[in-house]
């Protein structure tokens, strides 16, 4: 059971937010969060998505024709970017530049920290520990102050931060400082890097599939060069048939670990109370029981109304399924139209992978 008194791995950076709680908190945060992501509200936040995307592309274009670029490195930079701006609004983009490293050091020791329970405490100064409590400083200092500004100056920001503040539960009681911290947190690091890594596989794939590109332009050639609003991603039904297929193809999240509720038998073997399981969504995603032809890449197989429920989950599956979901698809139908309509790209080195 997680042990807030001795965190591990995500706990060690996300606290109890809603990845890593447990429970009754969970249950309590859960029911706090669910309207923060309803549809509406996230209609609200197109504008700063915008922002970003128009950001993104006014850099490329400064590149001149013929520019070699990282996809993966830009699509990290915007995605960033547009978690900063949806969760703060302006205030914090001067600082971006320290949050994507600080953000870094406090994932890879997180990751290292499941592998490694003799790991040494972090009061002990080892140079990792040492790097850890200093980036842990730099995003606290800064989450914590915009939580105390907010507070002392409460004004309208139409920011996902403000949701979290004013978010109560039945009983009108609202989130401590350290619990809106902690979402915050989870929320920065579930909602950017996951999202970069959609685009960028979806990217390289169009790439290798220009039938499948050209279908994309042809929907996307309605939109008339236009930004695409709230309406418009309703009807880009190819455009969301080709990001299913992406995570299909390359989910953002290839494998996922739950703790066992009960003694459970499953195929023979015993799944015991407490343990934990991990399983893989990749393989899930790429079975032939489920999948026809499932090593091509093929967004027609998305344009029909047959239930995937649990042969497609990018987000999990369950009451714990990913609540950003809606976030990130509108975030990425977003993001991708608008690089579509305005540039073309090809692969420097087409024969790495025959997919």
């Amino acid at each position: 059971m997680y042990d807030p008194k001795k965190p591990t791995g995500l706990g060690l950076v996300l606290g109890q937010g809603l990845v890593t709680s447990q429970g009754e908190l969970w249950q309590r945060q859960r029911r706090l969060m669910q309207p923060v992501f309803q549809r509406s509200n996230l209609a609200s936040l197109l504008p700063q998505i915008v922002t970003a995307g128009n950001n993104l592309l006014a850099r490329w274009r400064l590149l001149g024709d013929g520019a070699e670029v990282n996809l993966a490195d830009e699509m990290m930079q915007v995605t960033l970017e547009v978690i900063t701006q949806t969760m703060f609004s302006t205030s914090v983009l001067d600082k971006i530049e320290h949050i994507a490293p600080a953000l870094d050091t406090l994932l890879r020791y997180a990751a290292k920290s499941v592998m490694n329970p003799l790991r040494m405490p972090l009061f002990i100064p080892t140079k990792t520990n040492r790097e850890f409590n200093a980036a842990s400083a730099v995003l606290d200092d800064l989450i914590y102050g915009i939580i105390g500004q907010r507070r002392a100056q409460p004004a309208a920001h139409n920011d996902l931060l403000d949701m979290l503040l004013n978010a109560s539960d039945n009983n009108g009681e609202f989130m401590s400082d350290k619990q809106v911290r902690d979402e915050v947190m989870t929320i920065f690091t579930a909602g950017h890097e996951t999202t970069a890594n959609l685009l960028t596989w979806t990217l390289y794939l169009l790439a290798r599939h220009p039938d499948v590109l050209a279908k994309l332009h042809q929907e996307l050639d309605n939109l008339q060069g236009n930004i695409p609003t709230a309406e418009d991603l309703q009807q880009l039904v190819y455009t969301k048939a080709v990001l299913n297929e992406s995570m299909r193809f390359r989910p953002p999240v290839g494998i996922m670990m739950r703790r066992i509720s009960k003694n459970t038998e499953l195929d023979g073997y015993l799944l015991k109370q407490g343990r934990l399981v991990i399983f893989s969504i990749y393989n899930i995603h790429h079975h032939p029981d489920f999948w026809q032809q499932p090593e091509q890449f093929d967004p027609e197989r998305f344009l029909n109304a047959e239930s995937r429920r649990f042969s497609f989950m990018p987000f999990g599956t369950g009451e714990r399924i990913c609540i950003g979901s809606h976030f990130a698809l509108l975030e990425s139908q977003l993001l991708l139209s608008m690089i579509i309509q305005h540039f073309d790209w090809q692969l420097l080195n087409t024969g790495r992978s025959r997919n």
